[in-house]
């Protein structure tokens, strides 16, 4: 192995000695440099990625060793530091005796030491290691997990057992670089925590056979085989809370949003069955409304209300009257601060 790293690591510690000005004018390293190069990659025990916050992943060594050779390339000194709110990943290379080296990534830079690389390089070599991560996050072992179902406040241990069957059949799922619409969790907002030993692996249940997993300041996006969620399901089905009032909201098949007072707020209806991306938007609708405060006491209201939010529910439809911070249903009333706003931002996203 420790071969493969010095004919690999080239590229990469190449860089870093570009970084701290080790070659000549004209661009060829120096021999000393080079035997400087020799030393340190012959000592590289093995590559990791650190999360911004502070979660670390080892690298598939065969992968990073065969795609290693393509970058590093395109790249420009820049004087314009890596901000340390626009670092996403950290790349650290182990080393036997000496300090580790470490590559801060940003999505349009790539910090070494003082010094900062910028060009198309480094956004090739950004989405390289996001996408070496997002594989790397589904190669760990697990001990146990659990299952929770947010929407309806219903969680279920999983023993080791169980925890492995649902992490191999995530473990085939497909990387995908991105999503192209954004995609809220549908309901009942299904999560799994893994329990690797080294730490949790979080999974957010998007749709039947999409899920994401966040590290750091990254999401991370998997296409899945249909079986996890119908494993899902049958282990911790969706149970509907009877007292609560907004569950009757996400069995609606269409949402309407007519102007009361405001009449520069656009007449909107979506229905849920067109898309999982316009059933996600008005679940999360309905999530902003459960975050209110029931207001126990008697609550003037403004004299001006904004818009209603009709959802259709089989042959009957439920009403709530928009205000600025409030609103209305079944006839009680519930604050909740720039509520009109954030919905009216949720929907108009999805016309745009």
């Amino acid at each position: 192995m420790r071969t493969c790293f010095r004919a690999y690591l080239l590229p990469v510690l190449l860089v870093s000695l570009l970084m701290t000005g080790c070659s000549d004018p004209s661009g060829r390293p120096l021999s000393d440099m080079k035997k400087r190069m020799d030393v340190e990659v012959g000592a590289v025990q093995k590559a990791a990625v650190l999360s911004t916050d502070g979660q670390e992943v080892p690298l598939d060594p065969t992968v990073f060793l065969n795609d290693l050779p393509a970058q590093g390339k395109e790249l420009e000194v820049s004087d314009a530091p890596l901000r340390r709110e626009d670092v996403r990943y950290t790349l650290i290379l182990y080393r036997k005796v000496e300090a580790p080296l470490v590559l801060e990534v940003g999505e349009q830079a790539v910090q070494f030491g003082d010094k900062t690389y910028r060009g198309d390089g480094t956004e090739r070599f950004y989405r390289w290691i996001r996408q070496l991560t997002g594989k790397a996050l589904l190669q760990s072992t697990v001990r146990s997990g659990e299952l929770s179902a947010k929407d309806v406040a219903r969680s279920l241990s999983l023993p080791e057992q169980e925890a492995v069957s649902l992490w191999q059949i995530l473990q085939t799922s497909e990387y995908l670089d991105a999503l192209e619409e954004k995609q809220y969790p549908l309901y009942p907002h299904y999560r799994v925590k893994m329990d690797t030993g080294s730490g949790v692996v979080e999974v957010t249940v998007l749709t039947p056979t999409i899920v994401s997993i966040p590290f750091g300041k990254e999401t991370h996006f998997y296409r899945t085989h249909s079986s996890l969620f119908s494993t899902i399901t049958e282990w911790l089905p969706p149970h509907e809370a009877g007292t609560d009032p907004f569950e009757a909201l996400f069995r609606a098949s269409d949402i309407r949003i007519d102007p009361v007072t405001d009449r520069s707020i656009p007449q909107i209806q979506r229905k849920m069955t067109d898309s999982t991306v316009d059933q996600a938007i008005s679940h999360q609708c309905i999530r902003l409304l459960k975050s209110g405060i029931l207001q126990r006491k008697q609550t003037r209201l403004p004299r001006q209300e904004q818009y209603r939010i009709s959802f259709g529910i089989g042959n009957s439809e439920k009403v709530v009257r928009m205000y600025e911070d409030h609103f209305v249903l079944d006839g009680n009333v519930y604050s909740h601060t720039g509520i009109h706003r954030h919905i009216l931002q949720l929907l108009e996203a999805k016309r745009k």
